[in-house]
């Protein structure tokens, strides 16, 4: 009498497998056919991006000096982040003001904004 309950409960497993086999082929096909064409856009995207990018590029003025400051603040930055790295108090401090100084800046920029709406609607 083991040996039906057993049987049946194979078959079961072997149907279950089965299906998660098929799916799982499905699953790849479908996988197999979305890189094919995100690597078919790749190969004739990047020339039209490259362009604009270079555009861009020469659209900016580098010899601007708020340009000049930001770059040279981002050094800075980044440089004192490598040389930094084994001090983790010093690292958390850093990171802490830099957050702070970017939450304080969104806020004054939406104040700004309001400030901004507001007097454009006083003056009409």
């Amino acid at each position: 009498m083991a040996s039906p309950p057993s049987s049946a409960a194979a078959a079961a497993v072997g149907r279950a497998v089965e299906e998660v086999r098929s799916t799982l082929n499905e699953h790849a096909d479908v996988l197999a056919e979305l890189f094919g064409r995100v690597s078919t856009e790749l190969r004739g995207g990047f020339v039209p991006a490259v362009d604009s990018f270079i555009g861009f590029f020469h659209a900016i003025d580098w010899k601007e000096p708020w340009v000049i400051c930001m770059i040279s603040f981002h050094v800075i930055l980044l440089l004192v982040t490598i040389i930094s790295r084994r001090n983790i108090n010093f690292q958390l401090i850093l990171s802490a003001l830099i957050f702070w100084r970017i939450s304080c800046r969104e806020i004054e920029h939406i104040r700004r904004t309001k400030l901004e709406e507001l007097l454009k609607l006083e003056l009409l």
